[in-house]
């Protein structure tokens, strides 16, 4: 009888092992996931950054170069402008957010003359990829590089006074005084000179100046960017949600609440956030442990407070004139409600800050 016992109590010693290596792994496999998820919604965000920012410096090159002293109105100090100064001039969208993670800063090219001079612009975090002993995260700046295809420029342990990347090599002292850059700081590159931004080369462009109306009866295809000095007319108007054929696609929305996108053969509103769906989709199922079916009309989710709801995760699939995300579905959609809540008083640092989880309710629009 001891004999059975005894090796009773050495198979449940080695279930209870079993059990806690699976454990372990699954809550370090949760842990990498978050971290990467957490990354990649920096990397989105910068993309979106230097999108704006090149904006700004294409639309007022001559004027940014000629300026004496350096100064643009609207910009306290043009060495280092801020999110929410390109986003009052707009250059970044009403919903873009401005806080003081990322930064920005500009400056001409060394040896610029009047008759050659290029303006150079980098957004970079402010809170570099560090692990918790100050050393550089390389996992993570991997990661974010691989995000932006290469396209990045980084602040090693290796190379500590320059960014470098693929095709270009700034140090520190080129940029703005007194400011410094330890290993993790990661940016990207805006520029007055597209040739720093592009590997493609080819045939020297043609530039006829059509100085009256152009009309053109066939479709326009133009290899590099558009820039339109006035306005884009859209006269056609398409429905949302319904089928399309031309994936890249503009078109107003005959519901007049705005652009919408031909995406996954389907007119949707283009997200304006700094994550994706797929990002918010996957922070709520890490977090939450709520899973959330892929759905052509987005989703929302509202928490409970006092016994009323309130709008937590806007869809970013249905906007407001502004560019604000509402808790509805949009028109042609019907919401459907996924079960699911969490305790309010459990906190997480999926941001740089702790922050509560309020218990939720998640509408998927089908």
């Amino acid at each position: 009888m001891s004999k059975q016992r005894g090796s009773l109590l050495l198979e449940l010693a080695i279930v209870l092992a079993f059990l806690t290596l699976i454990s372990v792994g699954s809550i370090h496999w949760l842990a990498q996931r978050a971290e990467k998820a957490k990354t990649e919604a920096i990397a989105v965000w910068m993309q979106d950054a230097r999108q704006g920012l090149q904006s700004f410096l294409t639309t007022h090159a001559a004027a940014l170069l000629q300026s004496s002293p350096f100064a643009f109105p609207g910009i306290q100090n043009l060495g280092q402008p801020t999110l929410l100064e390109l986003k009052k001039l707009g250059f970044l969208p009403p919903a873009f957010p401005d806080g003081d993670q990322l930064k920005i800063v500009l400056y001409k090219a060394q040896g610029c003359s009047e008759a050659s001079c290029y303006l150079h612009g980098l957004v970079y975090n402010a809170q570099p990829f560090q692990t918790k002993k100050q050393r550089m995260d390389s996992d993570a700046m991997a990661y974010w590089q691989s995000v932006q295809k290469g396209e990045g420029l980084v602040v090693t342990d290796q190379n500590p006074y320059h960014f470098s990347g693929a095709r270009l090599k700034v140090a520190h002292h080129e940029l703005v005084e007194g400011l410094t850059f330890p290993p993790g700081t990661v940016a990207l590159l805006a520029s007055t000179d597209t040739s720093l931004l592009s590997n493609e080369t080819g045939p020297v462009d043609k530039n006829p100046l059509f100085e009256t109306d152009v009309n053109i009866d066939g479709a326009l295809t133009v290899r590099d960017d558009a820039r339109i000095g006035r306005y884009l007319i859209l006269p056609r108007t398409e429905t949302l949600g319904a089928a399309c054929s031309s994936i890249g696609a503009i078109a107003r929305g005959k519901d007049g609440k705005g652009l919408m996108s031909c995406e996954n053969g389907k007119w949707i509103r283009p997200v304006v956030s700094m994550m994706s769906m797929d990002l918010y989709r996957q922070m709520i199922q890490t977090y939450w442990r709520i899973t959330i079916p892929d759905s052509p009309g987005g989703f929302y989710a509202v928490q409970s407070v006092y016994y009323s709801y309130y709008c937590w995760l806007p869809n970013p699939r249905n906007l407001y004139y502004d560019g604000r995300g509402r808790c509805e579905c949009a028109s042609g959609y019907k919401k459907h409600e996924l079960p699911g809540s969490t305790a309010s008083e459990v906190k997480d640092t999926y941001f740089d800050n702790a922050i509560a989880r309020p218990a939720l309710k998640v509408f998927v629009c089908v």
